[in-house]
């Protein structure tokens, strides 16, 4: 889903059978119009999503395919800050949640002192991180909810160890959780860590089909497949190739 992070929840949601808005400012390129008609097909009501003279701020991700980590590369969100009008603040005053990922401080943490001021639990996807760690630290401590990636507690909280930083943001959140990919992620609850494992799923099955459009693979990917007869089961052949060259000769 086009938008980022709070997007994509906020499609999730709407297909969960939950109540989607969204508030944001997007540009008048095409990538702004692209985000708002997503969204309106997914039912996410996008009244206070508004475009403002500008380029929408984009990602580019690069994924490694041998080990699955991949690297993302953010553009700056330089558009204007979110206008505060009643639409807006309405729209915060009757939800059950927010959720916020933090990419522009100024309307992030807006959205989270409204949000208090009506007892509406707030949400935080710890990913984003500024410059000056304290600002990020303000603003997590505001949320109820706090997910981060494996970087952001250490590096936000400035305390030497993973079990010493969900600490100190459970001291302001009531749940605490830092994601660490395919080994799963470790949650802060009643005073100590505990490790919940990953669970693989096929993607074929849970991703919209534009995005297999938009990633060339419907019109030019190919991914050839290759059967062992001895054990019977099927392989890609890219996979065979990259598991033999990092083999050492001789072994």
């Amino acid at each position: 889903q086009g938008g980022g992070a709070c997007a994509t929840a906020v499609a999730a949601a709407q297909r969960l059978r939950h109540r989607g808005r969204m508030i944001a400012n997007v540009g008048t390129d095409e990538t702004g119009r692209q985000i708002i008609d997503s969204l309106k097909q997914e039912g996410v009501d996008v009244s206070c999503v508004r475009c403002t003279e500008g380029m929408s701020p984009s990602s580019q991700i690069m994924v490694n395919p041998r080990t699955g980590s991949r690297t993302k590369f953010v553009q700056n969100n330089v558009l204007d800050p979110v206008e505060w009008d009643r639409a807006c603040i309405d729209m915060i005053r009757t939800s059950d949640v927010i959720h916020l990922d933090g990419t522009r401080y100024d309307n992030a943490m807006a959205a989270a002192e409204k949000a208090k001021k009506y007892h509406i639990p707030v949400s935080l996807d710890g990913c984003h991180m500024e410059a000056d760690k304290s600002l990020s630290r303000k603003l997590a401590a505001q949320a109820d909810i706090l997910i981060m990636n494996r970087r952001y507690p250490t590096m936000v909280s400035e305390k030497e160890n993973l079990e010493e930083a969900l600490a100190y943001f459970a001291e302001n959140s009531k749940i605490v959780i830092t994601t660490l990919g395919r080994d799963g992620c470790i949650a802060y609850i009643d005073g100590r860590m505990e490790h919940f494992d990953a669970y693989e799923v096929d993607a074929d099955i849970l991703m919209h089909p534009r995005v297999w459009e938009a990633s060339g693979h419907v019109e030019s990917f190919a991914d050839p497949l290759t059967d062992c007869r001895e054990c019977k089961t099927r392989h890609r052949a890219d996979n065979l190739i990259n598991d033999f060259s990092d083999s050492s000769i001789g072994d």
